[in-house]
């Protein structure tokens, strides 16, 4: 949310001061504010699953997003809508009263695999990420060709060229609705066998941030676990745009009118982790994610004596971004803390692996079972232990 200076003082006006954490964060219009809502920000939050003794469901998910069955069919309609990054197959959809976004496989963006696995881990561990559900996705009114093609706006020699200059003029959804519905290139209904629809974690969005800006929130502890079980799947893409500062509803402050003016306390959680279970680095828009080769060849550990994680970030290096870093002995503790009772948890690590559709018609191209993957997340957790003696930063 943006908050401009005049809208600020005219919020101290109506009720009076507002602490500093209490404010939605603009990095640039008041930087100290956003400051605190990085340092105060939580990291880590026990699964309500966990907290209230009920089941964590690792193929079904958490019961907050659990709306659809593994492999169910849905319909939806096709929106007219661009994407501003990213090269994994997607579109946005009409499901209901919702847009959500599909992504579809196309025999080489293993991102749909992983986004799965990664999404389900995240949440039994009690860090905030997105869910992720693989369905058969039956798209009204959707193009022909690739979809992607359409909503790509790196598209330059394409029918999507001619969508986007639509966009460009100022064409409204509506309008694009009625000029290209019902066309000879978008009749009838296209079916995705193979697709993910996605559950965004639930919140208002008020910023982003970046690694070595968490880096200063008040839980070091929770933060280097985070930072260690990245290096753990080895989530590559991980620069400032896919960390979202997110404020739950019971934190939203707002005036007598029902405007949101500020947020008690956000949450940092991690989105679009496609890019893990494979190689990291470049390599994960190569078909390096969800690679299990890949993944197994690379180190968690840089230095395990000093505590330093192995992490090669894809793109350009930025301060933003997490790379081969120093963690402390107590974030390595805290992790294992919450991995060993899931690894000991019979069944537990393989009902990620077939949520993701790993034992379900060989649809991953490295013919891996489950089991087979669940075993080597297990070996990688071991390898956890026994680390950090040597660490003068405890």
């Amino acid at each position: 949310m943006k908050l401009n200076q005049m809208f600020i003082f005219a919020i101290l006006a109506v009720v009076g001061p507002i602490s500093p954490s209490s404010v939605l964060a603009d990095e640039e219009v008041i930087p100290e504010q956003r400051k605190q809502l990085l340092k105060n920000a939580v990291v880590w939050q026990q699964p309500v699953e966990e907290k209230t003794g009920k089941t964590m469901d690792l193929f079904g998910g958490p019961e907050t997003t659990k709306k659809l069955q593994f492999g169910q069919k849905i319909e939806c309609d096709f929106v007219f809508d661009v994407f501003d990054g990213g090269y994994s197959p997607k579109f946005k959809c009409q499901l209901g009263d919702k847009k959500v976004k599909i992504k579809y496989y196309n025999g080489n963006n293993r991102e749909l695999f992983s986004e799965v696995i990664a999404g389900r881990l995240f949440w039994a561990l009690g860090f905030g990420t997105d869910q992720n559900y693989m369905a058969e996705v039956h798209c009204r009114n959707c193009p022909h060709d690739d979809p992607f093609r359409w909503v790509d706006p790196r598209t330059k020699e394409s029918n999507s060229g001619i969508f986007k200059r639509d966009l460009e003029d100022g064409l409204k959804a509506e309008d694009l609705k009625a000029k290209y519905i019902n066309t000879e290139n978008f009749q009838g209904t296209r079916v995705f066998p193979f697709a993910v629809v996605e559950a965004k974690f639930e919140g208002k969005e008020v910023g982003l941030w970046g690694w070595d800006e968490i880096s200063k929130n008040s839980n070091r502890k929770h933060v280097d676990a985070l930072k260690l079980l990245v290096a753990l799947l080895q989530h590559a893409d991980n620069a400032d745009k896919q960390n979202l500062l997110v404020c739950k509803k019971e934190n939203l402050i707002k005036a007598g009118d029902g405007t949101v003016i500020g947020c008690k306390q956000a949450h940092a959680y991690v989105q679009d982790l496609g890019g893990t279970f494979g190689g990291g680095g470049p390599k994960i828009s190569v078909g390096g994610a969800a690679n299990y080769n890949e993944w197994q060849s690379i180190p968690v550990w840089n230095d395990r004596g000093q505590c330093e994680i192995y992490l090669i970030p894809a793109g350009t290096p930025s301060s933003s971004q997490l790379r081969t870093s120093k963690i402390s002995k107590a974030g390595r503790d805290f992790l294992l803390s919450r991995l060993e009772p899931l690894a000991q948890k019979p069944g537990a690590f393989e009902a990620m692996f077939k949520a993701a559709g790993m034992d379900h018609g060989g649809n991953h191209p490295d013919n891996r079972s489950a089991a087979e993957w669940a075993f080597l997340l297990r070996a990688k957790i071991l390898d956890l232990k026994d680390a950090c003696d040597g660490s003068s930063n405890l």
